[in-house]
């Protein structure tokens, strides 16, 4: 459940998509305004840096200098994407495309309809067929091997993706967004250090931006590192204070470290500024999601219900709806909300792609487990959560381990505290920072005899808790496993 680092990915997309786009003496796209150009070129230096409101205001520039200016509409259709604004963002991307029409050179109307069409679903056969044509006419062109990057990517094809990010750093060392992306794909792959390092070159070659230090931040939270990862989220908000993804990284962290006073304070203070963006729909998902995990079930249920009111169309809608009648005990009408939800979003035109019947099949799993618990059936459970640890062993142990958690909890609420042990024990070797994981370890090793597993377990989360809310459920069962090892029988 955790929150997809894609936001960024999207964004960066995006960014390499322009990337040298703007380089050298000639220009790469026609405009009849030499000062349009460079408020074109000053707009991308700001969207690079991810300041997006100046650059929209350059680009809006640029076109009020030349409304004939296709590539400056089809940045600005990108940027209104980002944040809502469907109808300005259609209207934007249609005017890019009919003055692209009429370029007369092919390859600057291909590498248009290529960033116009660069966030189809994978798959997009035109958009496939556009990059072809341009990697045939160009093969080093560093547009369009982003571009197919970004596909490999969103089609989950990582050691190709990674292999092109490769051939871009062979023809241009210093290409900064490669490095980010080659940072999150190492994470991919739960190799964290390797991850640190590609991301420190990249906060290296772009000196002064706020992004790198809120990817390296998200990389340093993942391990648990969380110190670390606070600073690097300040950082970034020094260098740009209104650097929304590192608001928002930053109060998760702090909700993940059982903070939630402090968590809530910040994303609510962001609120306004992604009032009506898939951010702020996000920010709500990530409180259900850290209310469930801290058993601050009222609040979830607060929530959930004001999600649904907000986001009557988001696509979480039903599923939020089905989990909140079954924790009112309304069993027989979230049922009917489940059957529904599924129904609908097996009805979808996505449902085509794999990707997306994965995710279905995932959330499927996954709320059969939660209802089982609800019920008592713990076994049942477990085998639910296996079954969506089966289909998503393509994930990184950082966005699984609340799977593996959860089915821990099930296995020790069963009367296996074996099993739930292992859990506990794969959670922590990634992340060794996890208050529930490491009060689930201590649970398990005094069910299994082992008092001194579990009094190191319990050292090692007492300066966790330390920092967290004196309110929440973890802090007794905290003291209530201290009682215990003090009343276990000598190891």
């Amino acid at each position: 459940m955790k929150r997809s680092v894609m936001i960024g990915l999207v964004a960066l997309a995006l960014l390499a998509l322009a990337l040298l786009f703007l380089g050298g003496p000639e220009r790469q796209f026609t405009t009849r305004s030499a000062e349009a150009y460079d408020l074109f070129e000053q707009g991308y230096s700001q969207l690079n840096a991810f300041q997006f409101a100046q650059a929209d205001s350059s680009l809006r520039r640029a076109v009020s200098l030349d409304p004939g200016f296709a590539a400056a509409h089809a940045l600005i259709a990108q940027i209104q994407s980002r944040f809502g604004d469907k109808a300005g963002s259609t209207v934007e991307a249609a005017i890019a495309d009919s003055l692209a029409a009429r370029l007369p050179n092919a390859l600057e109307r291909a590498k248009l309809q290529l960033l116009l069409l660069s966030y189809k679903k994978p798959g997009d056969q035109v958009r496939d067929s556009l990059l072809d044509y341009v990697l045939a006419e160009q093969p080093t062109d560093l547009m369009a091997l982003s571009a197919k990057a970004s596909v490999l990517y969103q089609t989950g094809k990582w050691d190709e993706c990674q292999r092109v990010y490769e051939q871009i750093l062979a023809i241009e060392p210093n290409h900064a967004p490669a490095y980010n992306m080659l940072g999150y794909l190492a994470a991919g792959r739960g190799d964290y250090e390797q991850a640190v390092t590609h991301l420190r070159k990249y906060a290296f070659l772009a000196p002064g931006l706020a992004n790198p230090h809120d990817s390296l931040g998200e990389v340093l939270s993942w391990k648990g590192d969380y110190e670390d990862a606070e600073r690097e989220f300040l950082a970034a908000l020094k260098a740009q204070p209104d650097f929304h993804f590192s608001q928002i990284n930053l109060g998760e962290l702090y909700l993940e470290q059982g903070m939630i006073t402090q968590g809530e304070q910040i994303l609510e203070s962001i609120r306004t500024a992604l009032a009506g963006s898939q951010q702020e729909r996000e920010l709500d998902e990530t409180l259900i999601r850290m209310y469930y995990t801290h058993e601050l079930y009222d609040e979830a249920l607060r929530a959930m219900a004001a999600y649904q009111a907000k986001y009557p169309d988001a696509f979480l809608d039903g599923f939020y709806r089905a989990i909140q009648l079954a924790m009112e005990q309304r069993r027989p009408e979230a049922d009917a909300a489940a059957a529904a939800f599924f129904t609908k979003a097996r009805s979808s035109d996505n449902y085509a792609f794999k990707n997306y019947r994965d995710q279905i099949d995932g959330l499927e799993h996954q709320l059969r487990a939660m209802m089982a618990t609800r019920d008592g059936d713990h076994e049942k459970a477990i085998d639910e959560w296996q079954l969506l640890l089966d289909s998503s062993s393509n994930l990184p142990a950082h966005e699984r381990w609340w799977f593996l958690w959860r089915q821990g909890e099930s296995y020790l609420a069963a009367g296996r505290p074996g099993p739930a042990l292992e859990n506990a024990k794969r959670i922590l070797a990634t992340n060794p920072a996890r208050i529930r994981p490491l009060l689930l370890l201590a649970q398990s090793a005094l069910a299994t005899g082992d008092a001194d597993l579990a009094a190191q377990a319990l050292a090692k989360v007492e300066p966790l808790l330390a920092r967290a809310d004196a309110n929440l459920p973890a802090q007794q069962t905290y003291r209530d496993l201290i009682a215990r090892i003090a009343t276990a029988p000598a190891g």
